[in-house]
């Protein structure tokens, strides 16, 4: 909760924005405020540390081959976090599944720099951080030329960020071009 009251002071001191953003359709921006980045990742961190793989990604079946999410993670593959924040949801995926490759993909600069500083300070090298500004998921992990078929992330994990989003049916149309046709995303 910690996070949440945290996250109170910027978001009543955009109000007016927010309200604007409504009637025009146009976004305010995430970096809004210095704290709000570190609130988020505050509000998220214990969640993604103690209860995404146990209580998310350790019960899920891959729908269309009925394989354990967990098994394929071990073994293995490519994964792409959607909108990471500060990287706490990779990092803990990256850390519980090595043989993974993790892609990182986030917007905000500020959420970016705390990232990269998280991942050389944990010292991980399966994990990729992807400014979407640069790269964005529809262009697949792969940063060759290499088939479509081999361009492909096997599980997508987004965390509270579909609705934050611009243009949301374009990061679906992206996401349904990279999903292999045997792996997952959890929304």
């Amino acid at each position: 909760l910690a996070g949440m009251f945290q996250l109170l002071q910027p978001l009543l001191a955009r109000s007016d924005a927010t309200a604007k953003s409504i009637r025009t359709g146009r976004g305010v921006d995430y970096d809004f405020g210095p704290d709000v980045c570190f609130a988020m990742d505050r509000k998220n961190k214990n969640f993604f540390k103690h209860k995404l793989v146990k209580e998310i990604i350790d019960k899920v079946k891959i729908p269309r081959t009925g394989e354990n999410l967990t098994s394929l993670l071990n073994r293995g593959v490519n994964v792409a976090d959607i909108g990471c924040g500060c990287g706490s949801s990779t990092i803990a995926m990256a850390t519980r599944f090595p043989a993974s490759h993790f892609f990182a993909y986030e917007l905000s600069p500020r959420s970016l720099e705390i990232m990269r500083k998280r991942v050389f300070e944990n010292g991980l090298s399966n994990i990729t951080v992807c400014d979407v500004s640069d790269r964005g998921v529809g262009d697949g992990p792969m940063e060759t030329e290499r088939s479509d078929e081999d361009n492909v992330f096997h599980f997508v994990y987004s965390h509270d960020v579909l609705h934050d989003m611009a243009n949301p049916m374009s990061l679906i149309h992206d996401v349904k071009k990279r999903l292999s046709d045997e792996g997952c995303w959890i929304i």
